[in-house]
């Protein structure tokens, strides 16, 4: 809101300002899912593997990606699924996030994965020695900590953008 200056001025605080937005714009999405819900529309509620995979390959475009590789995934894709298809609770906003992530960053993501793979076999059973994983409860040291141990110099601590797109950005085009 407002924060009271020293000479009886008043200063503007673009934070609290923005989370006020923030809720308002949240708490009008929980009302029009509401809406719709009461006449029976439950947009993004389907999580359907096979049109979700379709999503997944449209997204890839000119590269027409569509191998998602050995049917590992699948078990768990059905689990999460499943659990997302039966959860009454989850909001409008809610069901079009996890539908969005799952179709963007897990299925478009194993696409290119298993299109990196059949181009550099040698990667697809490099053994991981001893790996650490750092969890922790929010605001309870885990990031320090990681930081910590990525100072190490005979570890290799993945940057954000590799945690959550393992695959390498393309080549640069030598003749754009």
């Amino acid at each position: 809101m407002v924060k009271k200056a020293a000479k009886n001025e008043f200063q503007y605080q673009p934070s609290v300002l923005r989370s006020a937005v923030l809720q308002s714009v949240q708490w009008l999405v929980v009302r029009i899912g509401v809406i719709l819900e009461f006449f029976g529309f439950r947009p993004w509620s389907h999580f359907d593997i096979a049109s979700m995979k379709k999503e997944a390959t449209a997204m890839s475009g000119e590269e027409n990606l569509t191998d998602f590789g050995d049917d590992d995934l699948q078990p768990a894709l059905q689990h999460t699924l499943g659990s997302l298809r039966k959860d009454k609770d989850l909001s409008l906003f809610g069901r079009w996030f996890m539908h969005h992530h799952w179709v963007e960053n897990v299925l478009h993501e194993r696409l290119k994965l298993v299109k990196y793979w059949k181009r550099n076999p040698q990667y697809v059973n490099v053994p991981v020695r001893k790996p650490l994983f750092v969890v922790g409860y929010p605001r309870s040291g885990t990031t320090f900590m990681h930081y910590l141990l990525a100072q190490d110099p005979l570890a290799y601590s993945p940057p954000l953008w590799q945690s959550t797109t393992p695959t390498p950005p393309p080549p640069p085009n030598p003749h754009p």
